[in-house]
């Protein structure tokens, strides 16, 4: 039990240092909360799942892509492994990287793994949840860097039309 309060510090002290832009230091505390995980936990469980997304999002923020897609596979990989690859978790690392590949210009790589997580956000939350507008947004803004704004006025009426249900409840 005292590894968990401990492993529960040490995330949140890598999340407030997230939120203050002290990318290093947060990486640090993560790190350093992987190690602990690893130790007590073993390699594939769902706090390294966590802890690879956290990570992979600060090197995003830090635009070093090259680390952010390492370990957002990393996370999805184990994901998969261990859940079949359904969680909000393999959501948000699949969104991440569709995130990576939009960012290089590459479209269809972006989209593919925009609608794989869109996919599983429904299972999860179902089509009356203000994360699914979200992601039809996200693939507006594919569409639109594209050119293709049929397709991305479809996608910014249907991130609408979740929020405003979203909301009705």
């Amino acid at each position: 039990k005292s590894h968990l309060n401990i492993l529960n510090n040490m995330i949140n002290i890598g999340n407030t240092y997230y939120s203050q832009n002290k990318f290093d230091k947060a990486i640090e505390y993560y790190e350093r909360s992987l190690n602990i995980v690893k130790s007590v936990f073993g390699e594939k469980h769902k706090y390294t799942i966590q802890l690879y997304g956290n990570i992979a999002a600060v090197y995003s923020k830090k635009g070093d892509d090259e680390k952010a897609f390492e370990y957002s596979n990393i996370s999805l990989s184990i994901d998969t492994e261990l859940y079949g690859g359904e969680t909000n978790e393999a959501a948000i690392a699949l969104n991440n990287i569709a995130s990576l590949y939009h960012k290089k210009h590459d479209y269809e790589k972006a989209l593919e793994n925009m609608y794989k997580a869109l996919k599983i956000k429904k299972n999860i939350f179902g089509t009356k949840h203000a994360l699914i507008a979200e992601y039809y947004n996200s693939i507006g803004n594919v569409f639109k860097d594209k050119n293709e704004y049929t397709e991305a006025l479809k996608n910014y009426q249907k991130a609408i039309y979740s929020n405003s249900i979203a909301h009705i409840d």
